[in-house]
Order: structure tokens, then sequence, then C-alpha cells
């Protein structure tokens, strides 16, 4: 065969094989736009539809007055008017009060909080039309489990601290009260004046500190591992407490270094006694400590109306006897929110059962129809009755004879538990208390934490829980 035609073919076999490669190339882009647009047809186009930030809901939404929010007693907490012009303005009453657990409806900036999650509820587009009597469209009505009255009442108590006060009936779940301070004015006004400012702010005012802050616990976290003690059949366990302990080298003291000689698990519990729990730590062992952790949530993903961190339990591989020690105390990397400590303190109010906390009582369109129910639903029993029962006595001791005595209330039996965490860094410690009552039928516990408040939770944070009692009992 010639040079020439042997060139010829390998030139032809060439474009042959560029073809082929191009005609490939071309039925693989057809295809993907094909799986894309499957995808997005049956999976995704409610993301677009839902983006806050979409225009042409946007619109949609200008044409239905959008629907009001009310706290547990009808409180009107949220609601909307049309202007001059035809538009919308979003109305706040309370200001900075709500915009961790409403959030904000801003055609600028989006939405956040239920505004955004309850969106196509309040903006008329669930499959309920309702009208008023003008004629006009008109959104569905959320009504919430907050009450007005408590969620003020916090906002009083914390002041300019940093901080969150969480409240919840504990055979319920539902949220009694969800406030964070520094905080902001959810206003379209306020946010375009205000937005850079926030944004930043170093205290971040944009992060609702109760169900998304994430603090070592502190001494509240030995209520777990007290239930854990007591379920191993450790409940009698006796301790030399000297004021300070030494584990592989390093020395962990009790609060102020005081020594309280020989004590049991109900004393220790009640006086806090790091020395004792460290002990109790070391007793039960790691895998006992991180399966009771689990039992009460840590490293799972809460179930919430609401955005929330998962609490960490923060060792995953073999812990050394140091670390064990700081777990037992709430110190080490273990972390979490104040909407979890309330869970906790609310499960052993509920007789070792933890009650998944919800904050939307129902959504109800103006022609009655309701879209939405808030119901009481089991997480899980967590710990027996029983159990529960022995720790509701060494909480009571608290609040009695222990830590917890600013807590107490004349003619209540209140239950609580103090909490001090440090912080490193030469920063002041995180305050805490958690606590329920009336002890012998609670219907409201509390978890209380100061950022940085730079005294111990007895006497900073459990006069703001008693108050928060205080307001609801009354």
């Amino acid at each position: 065969m010639k040079k020439s035609e042997i060139d010829k073919r390998s030139a032809e076999y060439k474009e042959g094989t560029r073809f082929i490669v191009v005609l490939t190339l071309i039925g693989f882009l057809f295809l993907s736009i094909v799986a894309y647009l499957t995808y997005l047809e049956l999976w995704g186009k409610d993301a677009f539809m839902d983006n806050a930030f979409n225009q042409r809901q946007w619109e949609q939404e200008e044409k239905t007055l959008r629907g009001e929010i009310l706290d547990r007693d009808g409180e009107q907490l949220a609601y909307s008017a049309f202007t001059e012009d035809g538009s919308q303005t979003r109305i706040y009453p309370y200001g900075s009060l709500y915009c961790h657990v409403i959030g904000y409806n801003s055609r600028i900036y989006g939405k956040s909080q239920l505004e955004l999650n309850y969106n196509k509820n309040l903006a008329g587009m669930s499959g309920v039309s309702t009208f008023t009597l003008d004629g006009d469209k008109v959104g569905e009505t959320l009504h919430l489990t907050i009450s007005h009255k408590l969620q003020n009442r916090a906002k009083e108590l914390l002041g300019k601290n940093i901080g969150a006060v969480v409240a919840m009936e504990p055979t319920t779940g539902e949220v009694l009260c969800l406030y964070s301070y520094p905080n902001f004015d959810p206003s379209d006004e306020a946010l375009s004046k205000n937005w850079d400012t926030l944004s930043a702010d170093e205290n971040a005012p944009f992060l609702s500190r109760a169900n998304r802050g994430m603090y070592a616990p502190g001494s509240i976290l030995k209520t777990i591992w007290a239930s854990a003690a007591v379920e191993k059949g450790l409940s009698n366990m006796q301790f030399q407490d000297d004021g300070k302990v030494e584990v592989d080298g390093k020395t962990f003291t009790n609060a102020h270094a005081k020594a309280y000689g020989e004590i049991d698990l109900k004393q220790a519990y009640t006086v806090s006694s790091n020395v004792a729990f460290i002990e109790l730590g070391l007793e039960l062992g790691e895998d006992l400590m991180r399966n009771y952790a689990k039992k009460f949530l840590f490293n799972e993903k809460q179930d919430f109306e609401l955005y929330t961190e998962t609490s960490d339990f923060g060792y995953t591989g073999k812990m050394s006897e140091t670390e064990i020690a700081s777990v037992s105390i709430g110190q080490g990397k273990v972390l979490t929110t104040p909407l979890h400590m309330a869970m906790m303190c609310a499960t052993i109010a509920n007789r070792g059962v933890m009650m998944q906390p919800y904050i939307v009582e129902k959504s109800v369109g103006s022609n009655g129809i309701v879209t939405v129910t808030g119901r009481s639903q089991i997480i899980d029993r967590v710990i027996e009755a029983s159990t529960a029962a022995v720790i509701k006595d060494y909480m009571i001791n608290v609040v009695k004879s222990g830590t917890g005595t600013n807590a107490a209330i004349s003619g209540v039996t209140v239950a609580g538990k103090t909490g001090t965490a440090e912080t490193g860094a030469e920063q002041s410690d995180h305050s805490w208390f958690i606590g329920f009552a009336p002890a012998e039928n609670p219907t409201i516990a509390v978890a209380v934490v100061l950022e940085h408040g730079g005294s111990g939770g007895g006497a900073s944070a459990a006069p703001i829980a008693r108050e928060i009692i205080k307001s609801w009992l009354n």
C-alpha cells in the first residue's frame, strides 16, 4: 500500500474517532440535562421555590396579607399591614424580644427562624386559600406554645447579661420561653440601618444562644453521671473529699478548694463536689459515660422547628484518666446548648421520659382549617422512673440546703442543680442553673446560662430561674 493511501486512511480514522468522541460528549451532556431536570422536578424544585430570595415568590406573597403569629394566650407577636402603595410591611410589636424565635421577613435580607420555616403557611401557599371580609387573601395564623409573659420576664431578668433562658413543660415538651441576649430589632427599617454593624458585632446578636449556643455545661452535667451511678448500683458509694484530687499528674479542686470530708453521692451532688464526681467518673469508666451521654441525646441530632446545634460529648477515641476526670465535672471538650439542658432537666421531672420539644402549637387558616398541629412526642425513656425519683430527691436537696438555695420559693418545692463552667483564656466562668417545680407535680423546667457570668450558678443563674418559675406558677 502506498504511503499516500496509508496517510489518507489514517486521517479518515482520526476524523471518525473525533466524530465519535464529540457524539459521545453531546450524548453525555444531553443525559445530564435530562437527569438534572428529572431531579429538579421530583426533589429539587421546592428548594428553589422556598428560597427566601426568590423574587417570583415575593411577588406572589405581596398579593397575600402575611399571617399573624400569636403566643399561647393569643398575644399578637407579629403581623402584617398593607401600606399606601399596596406593598406590605411586617410589624413586630415587641421588637427584639422574639427575633431568635420568629426571626425576620425581609425582601433584602431574606427570612429566618419561624418566618422562614413556616413561610408557606404564613404566606397562604399551603393549599388553604382564605380571605378577609374585605376580599384580601390572607395567610394562616401561627399559634405558638411560647408564653409572652415568661419571654418578657426572661428579658427583664437577663438584662444586658449575655446568655439565654429556656423553659419548657416537662410532660408535653411545649417550649414556654426561648430567649437569648444579645439580640436585634427584626423590622425592615432597623435591619437596613444596622445590618453591617450587627454582622460585624463580636457578640454575635444573630446567634440564638438558647438553641445554638454551645457551652461547657460544668456541674449540671453531674445529673447524668449521678443517674448512671444509681442505675449501676453505685448510689451507696462513699467518698473522701479533701478538697482536691490528683489524676495522672493533674490536680483538680472543688470550688474555693473546699473540703467536705466523708460524703455519699447525695451529699456530693448537693454540694457539687468535684473530687467525689471525679472518683465516680473513673469508677463508671469512659464506655458507660459515653453510653449515658448518648441516652441523654449527646451526639444525637435534635428534631426541633428551629435549627439546633447538636450537643457534643467531645471524645470519640480512647480517653485518658485526665479526660474522664474533666468530663466527670462537665469540663474538657464536652459542649451543649441551653435547650438541651432544659430537656435533660425536664427528663428528670418527667420520671425519666424525654419529650420532644416543640414551639408551634398549630397553624390555622381564617376559615378555621388547621394545616399544622404540634403534639407531644416521646423521644425515649432515658432512665427508669425509680432513678429519676432518686435524682429528683438530690435536686430538691440542692435547693433546700446546697448550692442552689437562691432558687428556693416559699411554699413551693423546687428541684435544681447549679453549674460553673471554666472557659479558659483568662475569661470568666459560665454560670448555669437547671431546675423544675413544683417537684411533686412539675409543670415547668428551666435552664439558665450566663455567658462569662463570673460567679457560680447558685449566685447569678439560680435567682433568674427562681423568678421564671414564680412567674409561671403565678
